[in-house]
């Protein structure tokens, strides 16, 4: 079965070679007329087989030893040609009243596609852009989709053209060896970082655990002065909720921070690292 396989490709290959490309521009786009004017499929088997050399070539620079992939490339970038050909438009008609330029398959019978005026004849030109010129970023993007599908580490495919520009300038891009002592040094600091958090989240706990069983108006100048549920507010702020003066709210302040102290010397907290033991 295998060698049946390859004999088949192998005959691919020499069809493909001998197939006759377009020889001039006034050729590709009669081919162009008829079968997209008069839907001559004969006209379309021939600007496709004419360029499928072009998808063999484009398909082997994303070769990496493996044959049959290569032939998934291949023919990923066989279906991004036909996709071409039923795209590619020879005409461009200019229009009259807005301006914009319209590539449309025919010179006749066509109408704007921004403001619907009908376009005419006289104003149709060659579009001068040669067909493998178009085609060659259709049978691209089908090569380097069937790349992104068949990865096991999934990039999107615009993902993957930044890369690209970014080592076209010089810049690493991807996965890059990192020492035992830099991955250790790394690991300590996440490992730091977590200790924080979960000591910020305890300690915060036991503030508010305190801070219910003090004095109402006590707790609220605390937690209104060092902005522990919203924005930290200043002493005069703070007089005018409570309807006292600045002075009055400063001792209050002082009372709270003495009688906080006092409870946490009771619980044996110190500092910091006392609180995570109780």
């Amino acid at each position: 079965m295998r060698f049946e396989e390859d004999r088949i490709y192998a005959q691919y290959f020499r069809d493909v070679s001998s197939a006759r490309m377009p020889e001039n521009a006034s050729e590709e786009q009669a081919l162009f007329e008829r079968y997209h004017q008069h839907g001559d499929l004969d006209a379309k088997r021939r600007l496709v087989e004419g360029n499928l050399r072009f998808v063999i070539k484009t398909a082997k620079q994303y070769y990496r030893g493996d044959t049959e992939f290569l032939k998934n490339l291949i023919a990923a970038g066989n279906v991004g040609l036909m996709v071409a050909v039923d795209r590619y438009r020879p005409w461009v008609i200019k229009c009259r009243r807005c301006g914009k330029q319209n590539f449309v398959a025919a010179s006749k019978h066509q109408r704007c596609s921004h403001c619907t005026a009908r376009l005419r004849q006289c104003d149709a030109e060659r579009y001068t852009t040669r067909f493998l010129t178009y085609a060659a970023w259709w049978i691209s993007e089908a090569i380097r989709t069937e790349l992104y599908e068949s990865s096991l580490v999934h990039i999107p495919p615009y993902k993957q053209k930044e890369h690209h520009r970014a080592r076209q300038q010089g810049q690493v891009v991807g996965l890059s060896y990192v020492s035992f002592e830099d991955a250790a040094e790394q690991a300590e600091a996440i490992i730091g970082n977590h200790e924080h958090e979960a000591l910020e989240q305890h300690a915060l706990g036991l503030l508010h655990e305190i801070l219910r069983s003090m004095k109402d108006r006590q707790a609220y100048v605390v937690i209104a002065y060092f902005g522990l549920r919203e924005e930290p507010k200043t002493l005069r702020e703070i007089a005018q909720k409570l309807g006292v003066c600045s002075e009055r709210v400063r001792q209050i302040k002082e009372e709270a921070l003495q009688d906080l102290k006092s409870r946490l010397l009771r619980l044996n907290i110190r500092n910091s690292s006392d609180v995570l033991v109780n």
